[in-house]
């Protein structure tokens, strides 16, 4: 089973990152599953150096950022990948999204969903994930994939704007033309996660029903 990530950018209403194989419980709950003072929810993500590894070809951005908001049971993001650079060739090219060398690799918008897997822990699923890295003209690469956020337990049916969210990758990718390859996070080629957590933090505070 192949594995997939890609990359993101936000306007107004975001993009998010995950599919996971999870019953559908939210649909028959009694209860919104994201509570919020306002419709929608706007939130920002913040988080550290990511690495992906293209079958031994590696991509390090020291920062990943990314907004979105939240419709009480779905949403849209985007995240975008900072000061990134290639670690294929001696001259560590910085990578954008674009031809112009400068500036985030972003992904497109996301949409997201929030589910509970085992003993109702909560997960929000980032779904179609996808990125390109353009490195100074000279590499290209792309990731496509999935992205997971698990929450604590203890988050849930408490009210706070910031959540902290463990983040795992499923994505393949390749460089230019070359084979694709799952796409390793960091050193930790057994279970893709990002190895420290990403932060949610909304506009106002926001309750997880669980």
């Amino acid at each position: 089973m192949n594995r997939k990530l890609s990359a993101l950018t936000l306007g107004l209403a975001a993009a998010a990152l995950i599919v996971t194989l999870i019953s559908p419980v939210c649909a028959n709950a009694r209860y919104l599953p994201l509570q919020c003072g306002q419709d929608p929810c706007f939130f920002r993500l913040s988080g550290q150096a990511l690495e992906l590894n293209f079958g031994g070809s590696r991509i390090r951005c020291p920062a990943v950022t990314g907004q979105g908001s939240f419709n009480r049971l779905n949403g849209l993001s985007v995240l975008n990948f900072q000061n990134c650079r290639e670690r294929v060739t001696v001259f560590n090219f910085r990578c954008s999204s674009s031809v112009a060398r400068v500036g985030p690799v972003h992904t497109s918008p996301m949409g997201m969903q929030l589910k509970w897997g085992a003993e109702k822990a909560p997960k929000i699923v980032f779904l179609g994930l996808r990125a390109k890295f353009r490195c100074a003209q000279a590499l290209n690469f792309y990731v496509e994939g999935f992205l997971i956020g698990h929450l604590n337990r203890a988050q849930c049916n408490t009210k706070s704007s910031e959540y902290p969210i463990e983040p795992v990758l499923f994505a393949h990718g390749g460089i230019g033309n070359e084979p694709a390859y799952d796409i390793y996070v960091d050193a930790n080629a057994k279970t893709y996660k990002v190895p420290t957590p990403w932060q949610m933090k909304f506009r106002q505070q926001v309750t997880v029903r669980c």
